[in-house]
């Protein structure tokens, strides 16, 4: 296992457990094992190991595709982590502030690592994805209104007149535009998605304004907008229900971890290679935590 360093609920106790189980992997953790080690740390152990072994069952039921297997005396990693990377990625983002030296400095970068990912988790999902307003992994112009000409033509749709505020857009709230098409006739499912890396992420879901975004591109159909975090949110509880729910009337559709890694992030077609020598380096100081 790996050194918790504070006392966790069942969300980030189960993040925990997660991490630990990757960086003994092939090795199984012993559930007896983990009661003792959070009893001798003097917490709750009992009610906060139940919660949290109970938190990761509810994971792996959600996500066929989940890399821990648990059972009734056991825990243990299905595979490397780096076979996993659609999951482990956004876990070790989302823990980036565990210990002093995984926290995160550079956020520039690493949220556009981010952006890349939710892009490359996307276009399997949904078919096709852009990632737009990024400067270091965008395919299109930096200029906003001359990437809505490109993204525009990709996407069969008509482009608005030049809006008179659009030397001031960044990318207007949105960093992926989703589609899929049903066939070679206009109207399709879009899917503007904003990507939050950071655990302010529940104040992020207004930035996109979809009534602008009605006059920057006139839509055949009007498009859904969603919010994307690594983060994965606690659902099993009814304030959990209902929090999600008040989250989503405001945010759109919601993508956190356990939704983005449905997809097959080795197969997507977009260059992960920096994702993945940020994992190696992330998850090279969460394994020198681990516990003799």
């Amino acid at each position: 296992m790996i050194e918790l360093p504070m006392e966790p609920d069942a969300v980030s106790g189960a993040d925990w457990l997660e991490l630990s189980c990757l960086a003994d992997h092939p090795t199984p953790i012993s559930r007896s094992v983990i009661v003792t080690y959070l009893e001798r740390l003097g917490f709750e152990y009992e009610l906060l190991s139940t919660d949290i072994f109970r938190h990761v069952e509810w994971r792996a039921s959600v996500l066929p595709s989940y890399p821990i297997h648990i059972d009734k005396s056991r825990i243990r990693s299905k595979c490397k982590y780096t076979d996993a990377l659609q999951y482990v990625f956004p876990l070790l983002l989302s823990t980036h502030d565990l210990y002093p030296d995984t926290t995160v400095s550079n956020w520039t970068h690493v949220g556009g690592l981010f952006e890349l990912f939710c892009t490359a988790s996307l276009r399997q999902l949904i078919g096709n994805a852009v990632l737009i307003g990024n400067k270091e992994y965008s395919e299109f112009a930096t200029d906003f209104d001359e990437c809505l000409i490109e993204v525009c033509r990709i996407l069969n749709e008509r482009k608005g007149p030049k809006h008179p505020k659009s030397v001031d857009f960044k990318d207007a709230g949105v960093d992926v535009i989703a589609w899929k098409n049903l066939d070679k006739r206009t109207g399709q499912i879009v899917v503007l998605a904003q990507c939050a890396s950071g655990k302010n992420w529940r104040k992020k879901g207004g930035d996109i304004i979809t009534k602008l975004w009605r006059e920057l591109v006139f839509w055949t159909v009007d498009p859904i907008k969603a919010l994307a975090f690594p983060y994965a949110f606690d659902f099993d509880s009814p304030q959990a229900k209902i929090e999600w729910s008040f989250y989503a009337y405001d945010s759109g559709l919601l993508l956190d971890r356990l939704r983005l890694a449905k997809s097959e992030l080795p197969n997507c077609e977009i260059d992960i290679d920096p994702i993945l020598a940020w994992s190696d380096k992330q998850m090279g100081k969460i394994e020198s935590h681990k516990i003799e």
